[in-house]
């Protein structure tokens, strides 16, 4: 058994080490673009959102959340979106303000337990979620509709 040990280990390691030269690879690669992003906004231009921000707007916000009194809320630049349950406030207003081009004056998040629900006999769980109330700018709205 020690003889299979050997090897196997020999093979995790040199994949940490790959792993390792790979990871040094990117960090690399992302330094450089982020320079040229800090020329461009140095310049009084703005970049457009990179591929990183568009994959977060994906992640992070799930779907708006359209109830009667998150409808009332939009009158007064409140909007209220379901969002993933790892997304922070300065994530979830980095993603609104990629995804609606509007300006994010502040972020309340709310996390709404999973409840225990008894149907046909048996005890079943309704998923909690969490949800964002994004308040912008005033004089600027977003479509939802």
């Amino acid at each position: 058994m020690t003889l299979f040990d050997t090897f196997r280990k020999r093979r995790e390691e040199q994949r940490f080490r790959k792993q390792q030269l790979e990871r040094k690879e990117t960090v690399q690669e992302t330094a450089a673009p982020a320079t040229q992003k800090a020329s461009a906004q140095a310049d009084g231009k703005t970049a457009p959102p990179s591929s990183g921000e568009s994959r977060l707007v994906g992640t992070l916000l799930r779907s708006p959340h359209v109830t009667e009194k998150a409808v009332a809320g939009n009158d007064h630049g409140a909007y209220t979106f379901l969002v993933s349950s790892r997304a922070t406030k300065p994530m979830i207003q980095r993603a609104v303000s990629a995804l609606y081009n509007v300006t994010v004056e502040k972020v309340r998040t709310i996390t709404v337990p999973a409840k225990r629900r008894f149907a046909r006999g048996r005890y079943g769980e309704r998923s909690g979620f969490r949800k964002a109330v994004v308040y912008i700018k005033e004089g600027q709205t977003i479509d939802l509709h």
